[in-house]
């Protein structure tokens, strides 16, 4: 999208909007949006098309469609957005170039935007409002970062360990390892876990933390898998599902707890008196979970409030000497796929959306890129001097990457087929996503031989592509029973998948196997089998309330810290309920809600 003049984002009504090439998103992702949006404002408008003739909704959306659907949720009828004119072709490659080509970042590199908000200036307050944790959490990361510690933010990310535990162990010597390991023990660590804990904390005493990188790692050579490979993922599995019912279980009980204390006492004259005075009275979502009046399963808005937008209505042209990073691009990024992809999109159909900046100083014609680090590499490969950019007032670099729903396998499927049924060739895919035409056929192709009830089982699910042509090596009844293993596992790996079809009797096989397993080693894998699908029973019945109960946990810890930081509160709590105080003394000194 190349434009000679400013562009002015407009406010259209949603209902005026045909989604030309729709999706489907992450629950999860779309709850974090959506929550994002009413706390701290819509980061970047839509963009649309218009339609040609006279139709019902005048505007083809080209990208979008979870801001649009989050807008909604919130009880908006208009969006903000950037009018192009395009034709249904070119809107149905913008839309799937703009899902396909965006950078998936590390978990670690989100824990880096932390501290770099902080080197800003910015409080930790404004750090959590901004990313949706706590202020004890960006003090914990922040704190981790300082000293060094990316090796223990990486395990953390990687949920080897919870974040308070990556904090003591930033602050122990050597000769507190064992007592570590002990209290890890106790916790709840086994098996491998506890042993990645033990080299994790052993190679930490010997060497001073460094920054740990993936690149340049060579990859694992394939080999065939044994019985005790699939029995160890098995294994593996049955353990993490177990720690799963563990959490859930420890979750809940803190919060029956601690809401059944809170309403005692929001039901006591003198302790609702005191809260008056010392102005602590809850906010009305808080006491909906202490009183039980209604669930916040969903986030819901009563009454239309007014949107908060996060940029200029009016976007500025910029010479590319005057946008400064504010992250660090490695020149080894040029040789990725994903970089190629936005540098072949850009050539095929230009900028889809504008990167963000914001002013580096009141009186400055500098400004700091938030959003966009890749698309600046590539237009200057290019040989652009010019680029058109939004501005906003926020600095952080977290949420434009964080929130963002990433294309599932099935997804990228459904939009590439939509496309080639709607007239664009499959060498324009090629071109603009920077893959070859073969490969655009090999995904229009992926659901072959798949049956229509494993596909929608995961079509949302973030598993690589190979997988489906492990499914496609069994019978339907099989694929739906190894999807719904991988769904309840949540376990998307080519190495699950294997070790499912290694365990699949021949009869439920789409071909016949060119090696058959002994009858005891098939007997015991399908043992195993059934014991993990037993326990997958347990976890659903705990995992659809776990998420609203750490929600729910985590406003009434904040709660319960705001009253424990008051003297007055704390002294009437020793002196007419000792017990509460506590109890609320440990949950709120829980880092991490979620970790038992």
């Amino acid at each position: 999208m190349n434009t000679s003049e400013p562009v002015e984002v407009q406010s259209i009504p949603i209902s005026d909007i045909h989604v030309l090439n729709p999706r489907t998103r992450s629950r999860r992702i779309h709850t974090e949006l959506v929550d994002n949006i009413r706390r701290v404002g819509l980061k970047r408008p839509v963009t649309v098309s218009r339609r040609a003739g006279a139709h019902r909704q005048p505007y083809d959306l080209v990208c979008g469609q979870g801001r649009i659907e989050a807008l909604q949720v919130l009880g908006h009828s208009m969006v903000p957005a950037v009018v192009v004119d395009a034709a249904e072709e070119d809107c149905l490659v913008m839309s799937l170039v703009e899902n396909v080509a965006r950078r998936a970042y590390p978990g670690i590199e989100f824990m880096r935007e932390v501290g770099r908000l902080r080197q800003r200036g910015r409080s930790e307050n404004e750090i959590a409002d901004i990313i949706g944790v706590t202020p004890q959490w960006v003090n914990m990361v922040a704190n981790l970062l300082e000293r060094g510690e990316e090796k223990l933010l990486a395990a953390v990310e990687g949920d080897v360990i919870p974040l308070s535990m990556a904090t003591e162990i930033a602050k122990s010597s050597s000769a507190e390892i064992q007592e570590l390991l002990s209290d890890a023990y106790q916790q709840g660590f086994r098996g491998k876990k506890l042993s990645r804990l033990r080299r994790l904390l052993e190679v930490r005493a010997k060497r001073r933390p460094r920054i740990e990188t993936r690149e340049g790692v060579p990859p694992r050579e394939r080999k065939s898998m044994s019985a005790s490979d699939i029995r160890r993922i098995f294994e593996k599995e049955a353990e993490r599902q177990r720690l799963v019912v563990k959490k859930a279980t420890f979750v809940h009980e803190r919060l029956v707890f601690s809401t059944q204390a809170i309403k005692e006492l929001l039901d006591n004259a003198d302790f609702m008196e005191l809260l008056h005075a010392e102005s602590l009275i809850p906010c009305q979502s808080f006491f909906r979970i202490a009183c039980g009046s209604r669930a916040m399963n969903e986030i819901s808005v009563t009454g239309t409030p007014e949107l908060k937008t996060a940029f200029n209505r009016r976007s500025v042209r910029l010479a590319l000497s005057d946008i400064l990073p504010l992250k660090v691009v490695r020149p080894s990024v040029k040789a990725t796929i994903k970089y190629q992809q936005i540098l072949a999109s850009i050539q095929e159909v230009g900028l889809v959306e504008f990167p963000v900046v914001t002013r580096s100083g009141k009186e400055s014609d500098q400004y700091f890129l938030v959003d966009g680090h890749l698309r600046l590499v590539a237009v200057r490969e290019l040989g652009w001097t010019e680029l058109e950019c939004l501005v906003t007032d926020h600095d952080d670099t977290y949420t434009y990457n964080k929130r963002v729903g990433r294309l599932s396998a099935v997804q990228d499927h459904k939009m590439i087929v939509r496309a080639l049924e709607r007239g664009v060739s499959a060498e324009r895919l090629g071109r603009s996503l920077g893959i070859s035409v073969e490969t655009v056929r090999h995904r229009f192709r992926l659901l072959n031989g798949i049956c229509e009830e494993a596909a929608g089982l995961l079509g949302d699910a973030p598993c690589p592509a190979k997988i489906f042509s492990v499914l496609r090596q069994m019978k339907s009844v099989r694929q739906i029973e190894a999807a719904e293993l991988m769904v309840g596992n949540k376990n998307y790996t080519v190495q699950f998948a294997n070790a499912m079809l290694a365990a699949t009797p021949p009869p439920l096989l789409a071909f016949e196997p060119k090696v058959v397993a002994s009858p005891g080693t098939v007997e015991s894998i399908a043992r195993m089998e059934r014991e993990l699908a037993a326990l997958q029973m347990q976890t659903s019945a705990v995992e659809d309330s776990y998420g609203p109960d750490v929600l729910h946990l985590t406003i009434v810890k904040g709660h319960l810290g705001k009253w424990l930081g008051n003297a007055s509160v704390v002294r009437w709590l020793a002196r007419h309920r000792p017990e509460y105080l506590k109890e609320f003394q440990r949950i709120s000194e829980t880092a991490d809600v979620g970790a038992s």
